[in-house]
């Protein structure tokens, strides 16, 4: 009689099965890794946006905030055009609106006193004429200071002390001949102190894929222009007045930034890489359509808008 064999293992059959259900799973776990994946690369690169405008209103809130302090309302304020990039606009009690009108984002340039300060011990004899002061300390050659009385104000550079208690503002310096003469030859007594100086743009040349909010601030002997926060595209700047009503900074005048109360800040980012299943056309602020047709190239970004209003601690105090 014969043996009989017993049956081990799989058929071709049954291997094909366990193939094609391992097949089905694997599928479903890799579309669920890559979903997940994206998920995750989109959700970063919105909070790293996100983190970008809080970080850059952070830089011009703080700097808005002590615009004008130690500076004396409502005088003539001069300053080199360097630092206002060329562009012609008015400054007073340390603030200054370039308006960008309908093709680009608007410029904002603060100044404010640092806590080194001193009197003229000796009128000037000209108004291109060495400052002797009183205390020459923590004053150093390439820094921005400002001198100012009662009705005149001019911010210059130092372009050396000497051991005589001498400041000198020639033209060797970074502003050229704008550094020469000051608006006036200030008398005995007039302040002359450092000052902290902001210039905020937004910079659509260097990489156009990746615009930058920027901030340009003097130092070693050169105005330096530093990152505030990257792919940012925008930056718009209503001006809130006393009678509480805004307007923006086409046309200002001193008249009209003395009256300045407060900075309604609007600030905007889109994420630095595109998505191509993503379609978000920028927003036109104030009718600036044609900025906003500039943008139209990176509707595949997502967008994200911040906005501030800042009240000023030192604008309309009494001299």
């Amino acid at each position: 009689m014969a043996g009989k064999h017993g049956s081990s293992g799989f058929t071709l059959i049954e291997i094909m099965i366990a193939l094609v259900i391992l097949g089905i799973a694997a599928a479903a776990i890799f579309t669920t890794f890559i979903s997940q994946q994206k998920a995750y690369v989109v959700q970063n690169a919105v909070a790293e946006m996100q983190q970008n405008l809080r970080g850059g209103m952070q830089f011009l809130e703080m700097d808005a905030r002590n615009a004008g302090y130690g500076l004396p309302p409502a005088v003539a304020l001069k300053i080199p055009t360097l630092l206002l990039g060329g562009g012609t606009i008015s400054m007073i009690s340390g603030l200054g609106i370039s308006d960008g009108g309908t093709t680009g984002s608007d410029n904002l340039y603060i100044i404010y006193l640092s806590s080194t300060a001193t009197q003229i011990a000796d009128s000037m004899p000209n108004v291109s004429a060495e400052i002797k002061v009183v205390d020459p300390a923590g004053f150093q050659v390439g820094l921005i200071a400002i001198i100012f009385d009662s009705t005149n104000a001019d911010v210059f550079q130092v372009t050396q002390v000497q051991a005589s208690n001498h400041i000198q503002h020639n033209p060797t310096g970074i502003f050229g001949m704008d550094n020469k003469n000051f608006s006036k030859a200030y008398g005995e007594g007039s302040t002359v102190a450092l000052i902290n100086y902001s210039g905020y743009y937004i910079d659509t040349t260097t990489d156009p894929s990746h615009p930058k909010l920027m901030r340009n601030v003097p130092g070693n002997n050169v105005l330096i222009s530093e990152i505030v926060a990257d792919d940012t595209e925008d930056l718009q700047i209503r001006l809130v007045l006393d009678d509480g009503t805004e307007r923006d900074g086409a046309g200002i005048d001193n008249t009209t930034l003395a009256r300045v109360r407060q900075l309604r800040i609007y600030l905007a980012a889109r994420t630095g890489a595109s998505d191509p299943q993503w379609s978000e056309a920028p927003r036109s602020w104030y009718n600036h359509t044609t900025l906003q047709a500039a943008l139209t190239s990176y509707t595949h970004h997502r967008r994200r808008y911040y906005e501030q209003l800042i009240d000023l601690r030192n604008t309309g105090l009494a001299p």
